[in-house]
C-alpha cells in the first residue's frame, strides 16, 4: 500500500482520510524537517501552515520536491498561490478539504508519477507558457510525427482549451479528443498537457 505523509495540522481530516480512503496509508508528519528524513514519496503539505505559508522562501524547500512528490493543499486556492507552488517544484495543487472521492482520484493521478492541478490552474499555466513558445526546427520535427488532426489539437492545447471546447472547435467528440490526446502524449513521449507545452518550448 502506497504511503502518503501528512504534514497537515487537522488531525480530524486526516483520520477522515484514513476511514475513507482505504487504497492508500496516511502518516500523520508534524513538520517539513522530518519529511527531509523520511524515504521519497508522496507528501500532502496544508498550504496555511504557518511554516508553509512563505514555503517559496524557505531554504529547505528545494529539497523537499525534489525528495518528494507533494501535493499542495490550500484551504482557500488561488491561481497565483497554485502557478507559484507547481512552478516551485510540487506535482499536484488542490483544495485541502476537496472531497475523499475527489482525493483518491489525486492521489492515485501523482502516484501514476502525472501531475495534478484544476481546470482553472491548468489553463492558467498553459496560457503562461504559450508566449514562450518557439517556432523551432526541433517541434517542427516533434509536430512532424503527428497527423494533421492531432497537430490541430495540440495548437489547441497550447491556447488553453479545455477537452470540450476542442471537441466542439473541431466539430468532434470529447472521446475523440482524448483518444487523439493519448496518441500524442504516446508518439511525443510526455504524460500530460503540461509536459506536452514543456517539450514544445524547449
Amino acid at each position: 500500500m502506497v504511503k502518503v505523509l501528512c504534514c497537515v495540522r487537522n488531525f480530524d481530516l486526516v483520520e477522515r482520510w484514513k476511514t475513507t480512503i482505504k487504497e492508500f496509508e496516511f502518516v500523520q508528519v508534524f513538520a517539513i524537517e522530518h519529511l527531509l528524513n523520511m524515504p521519497s514519496g508522496l507528501v500532502i503539505l496544508d498550504g496555511a501552515a504557518p511554516d508553509i505559508v512563505d514555503f517559496a522562501g524557505r531554504r529547505d524547500w528545494a529539497r523537499l520536491v525534489s525528495r518528494h512528490r507533494v501535493l499542495f493543499g490550500d484551504p482557500t486556492p488561488e491561481a497565483e498561490r497554485g502557478m507559484a507552488a507547481m512552478q516551485t517544484g510540487c506535482v499536484g495543487y488542490c483544495h485541502l478539504y476537496t472531497f475523499s472521492e475527489q482525493l483518491k482520484q489525486i492521489l492515485d493521478v501523482l502516484d501514476a508519477g502525472e501531475m495534478w492541478v484544476g481546470r482553472e490552474l491548468m489553463t492558467r499555466m498553459l496560457t503562461a507558457l504559450k508566449p514562450q513558445w518557439p517556432q523551432t526546427s526541433a517541434n517542427e520535427a516533434l509536430l512532424a510525427q503527428l497527423s494533421e488532426r492531432e497537430q490541430e489539437v495540440v495548437q489547441l492545447v497550447i491556447n488553453g482549451l479545455a477537452n470540450k471546447e476542442i471537441a466542439d472547435r473541431m466539430a468532434i467528440t470529447v472521446r475523440t479528443v482524448k483518444a487523439h490526446l493519448t496518441s500524442i502524449f504516446a508518439k511525443l513521449e510526455v504524460r500530460d498537457r503540461l509536459q506536452l507545452v514543456a517539450k514544445l518550448k524547449r
